[in-house]
């Protein structure tokens, strides 16, 4: 039986080009003036940043041993959840 990890191809190459089409998009974003590049860039980012998580997500769910997959779950939270919440915190004690 083929591994369901080697039926995802170019997984690699894909997610670079997201990455940087992510970084490019938000560039531009940031220096447009004319209201549908702005715009067209703000779909970019977000179209870019979907393609690069669910790749992400595909590869830390398939490549993760099983015994380790609960940990990995606990890490990931603590990042993606708590990083708004510190982010929250250290803005409430500038206030």
């Amino acid at each position: 039986m083929i591994p369901l990890t080697s039926r995802i191809k170019r997984r690699g190459p894909v997610l670079l080009w997201a990455i940087g089409g992510y970084g490019l998009a938000t560039a531009v974003f940031g220096i447009s003036r004319w209201f549908w590049l702005t715009f067209f860039c703000l779909a970019m980012t977000g179209a870019m940043d979907t393609i690069s998580m669910i790749i992400r997500n595909i590869v830390r769910q398939l490549q993760t041993p099983d015994r380790l997959r609960g940990r990995m779950i606990g890490v990931n939270m603590v990042f993606f959840q708590g990083g708004p919440q510190l982010g929250e915190l250290e803005a409430g004690f500038v206030a």
